[in-house]
C-alpha cells in the first residue's frame, strides 16, 4: 500500500516460496485456500519515489469504503476481486 514500506515485499516473496516448495504443508493450504496475491497496490507511488502516497498525493488506505474506479483503480479492483 505504502511505497515506503518494504518489508511487505519480502514477506510476499517468503509466502510465495513456501507455496510452491513441494511440502505436506503448501499442499493442504493450496488444497484448503484460494489465495489472490497482488504483488503490489501502489506500483505508480513506488516508482516516483513516494512514501506513503499515490500520483494524486492521496493515501489509499483512506478509500477502501468507496473506491473510485477512476481515482482509486488498484484499490477498487482489489476489492472487488475479494469481495466477489
Amino acid at each position: 500500500m505504502h511505497p515506503g514500506e518494504t518489508p511487505a515485499s519480502f514477506v510476499l516473496e517468503g509466502i510465495l516460496n513456501f507455496l510452491s516448495q513441494d511440502t505436506h504443508q503448501a499442499r493442504v493450504l493450496l488444497d484448503s485456500f484460494v489465495f489472490k496475491i497482488v504483488p503490489m497496490l501502489n506500483p505508480d507511488g513506488v516508482a516516483r519515489g513516494y512514501y506513503r502516497l499515490d500520483t494524486l498525493a492521496e493515501n489509499l488506505n483512506r478509500f477502501y469504503i468507496n473506491p473510485c474506479p477512476k481515482l482509486q483503480p488498484t484499490i477498487y479492483a482489489v476489492k472487488k476481486a475479494i469481495v466477489q
